[in-house]
């Protein structure tokens, strides 16, 4: 009987890819909390009264900026962009929600008629330029512009906010480690037993690497956003070998695709005599050939073992493990030339559970909602704003 052949899953997709020209796209976005009730409630009480004074579809314009760079420094390094435009894309209120919310006290007076059009409501006629992700912006200059109907743009404001501040500052903070440590030094994100939470972990990881570490510990976030995964042993495993009597076997094989047995242990004690640091902990040591052993990881030349060096953790010209605390850097601005690349976002076809939405071509970056001068009654503009 011939196996069915499995569906290829969904890719997930940089931020500046043009996805109108990819296929199997999923547009939801990563997080699944990252829906439409992902705002403060007064985005809702505002679009009842746009909508009760008949002013829902004014054409309206909202940009997204920031004030000041973060730790003092000198630029920011813009991330979330691909989050907030699957949002977008996948906009539409859940049945369940607009039942809990015509409960809410402060809600139980409005029409039904606001409950229909809030059902129906989507992104079809919005508008979005944006600078591209990953690259440095500046204060006061829009990241994100938003344009379309009234009470739909200003029901994006708090996510696009939350969605692009905190993205924004673990890129930053990133690409400041990538400054002060040169290019050459590895970089991993070992960070998730002291984030905000699982969603906070996971940021992390995703927009560390986004910018400029090399990887992450984090293996849910591998998982999901492509990152690559690395790591080391815990004191945890050192503490629990005394001898080398805890070895079940001395030998290592390889490297691939060799099948060829090495005294591992033999070759490990040689290379502490020749290095004259024969007064190590045995127990320490027997702990490292273990975890050598288990993970077999290629060694760098010039280490006489032929398959393992020891861990990063030891090797501090090789891999810098950053933690949550911020290094007070401030090396010199990048080229401000790089806030002039905007990014044009297509969405390919509506599909039956997502609402059509076009992206345009952006100016120089920002991060805040922000209303300008309204030239006309039909033209209204405002301002998402985060610091």
């Amino acid at each position: 009987m011939e196996a069915k052949p499995v569906a290829p899953a969904p890719r997930r997709l940089p931020s500046s890819c043009d996805l109108s020209q990819q296929a199997n796209v999923d547009l939801r976005p990563l997080n699944p909390l990252v829906v439409p009730m992902l705002t403060d409630l007064y985005n809702i009480t505002m679009a009842y009264g746009h909508w009760l004074h008949g002013r829902a579809d004014v054409q309206a314009t909202f940009e997204l900026y920031f004030r000041k760079n973060p730790f003092g420094g000198e630029y920011t390094v813009f991330a979330g962009l691909e989050e907030c435009v699957k949002f977008m894309a996948s906009f539409r209120f859940a049945q369940e929600h607009i039942q809990y919310l015509r409960q809410q006290p402060v809600l139980a007076h409005c029409e039904d008629g606001f409950w229909t059009f809030l059902a129906a409501l989507d992104c079809s006629k919005v508008n979005v330029k944006a600078q591209r992700e990953g690259t440095f912006c500046f204060p006061r200059i829009p990241l994100i512009v938003v344009e379309g109907p009234l009470a739909i743009t200003q029901l994006l404001e708090t996510t696009l906010l939350n969605c692009v501040n905190y993205a924004s500052l673990l890129a930053t903070n990133a690409a400041r480690f990538r400054a002060a440590v040169g290019p050459e030094i590895k970089l991993y994100e070992f960070g998730l037993r002291r984030a905000q939470g699982p969603d906070g972990g996971v940021s992390a990881s995703r927009y560390s690497f986004l910018g400029g570490f090399d990887g992450t510990t984090n293996a849910l976030a591998g998982h999901m956003c492509e990152v690559p995964l690395h790591g080391t042993m815990a004191h945890a495993f050192i503490q629990s070998f005394s001898d080398r009597s805890d070895l079940a076997t001395t030998e290592l094989v390889g490297p691939p695709p060799s099948k060829t047995r090495h005294d591992f242990l033999s070759l490990v004690l040689k290379l502490r005599d020749e290095l004259g640091w024969t007064n190590t902990n045995e127990g320490e040591l027997i702990a490292f050939i273990a975890y050598a052993q288990a993970t077999r990881r290629p060694a760098p030349a010039p280490l006489p073992c032929p398959y393992l060096a020891p861990p990063p953790l030891y090797q501090p010209s090789v891999a810098c493990w950053a933690q949550p605390p911020f290094i007070p850097l401030r090396p010199s601005p990048p080229p401000r030339t790089n806030h002039l690349l905007p990014t044009t976002h297509h969405l390919p076809p509506t599909t039956s559970y997502l609402p059509r939405t076009t992206y345009r071509p952006s100016p120089p970056p920002s991060s805040c909602w922000s209303t300008p001068t309204t030239p006309s009654s039909q033209a209204r503009a405002t301002s998402y704003s985060s610091l």
